[in-house]
């Protein structure tokens, strides 16, 4: 199964990793791991994928990650 998380970069940038995991509680592993082995420390919103997820669905699921790069667009992405 795809999942996806959202992760605040030291910039304040808002980023979105996606990954597979076979099951929640391996998702919820793998993110424990981005926080203790990789450093990420603002990790949040853990989100299963749905088979067939577009582009413009993600822009849908995890707005936060397209405000600032709306900012410097004439149209919204979204």
């Amino acid at each position: 199964m795809r999942w996806a998380v959202e992760c605040a970069l030291a910039s304040g940038t808002i980023g979105l990793m996606i990954f597979t995991a076979a099951d929640e509680a391996a998702a919820e592993e793998y993110v424990d791991d981005m926080v203790k082995k990789y450093g990420h420390t603002n990790v949040f919103n853990l989100t299963p994928l749905p088979n067939g997820v577009t582009v413009q669905d993600l822009y849908r699921l995890f707005p936060r990650c397209t405000e600032k790069w709306n900012t410097d667009q004439e149209t919204p992405l979204t």
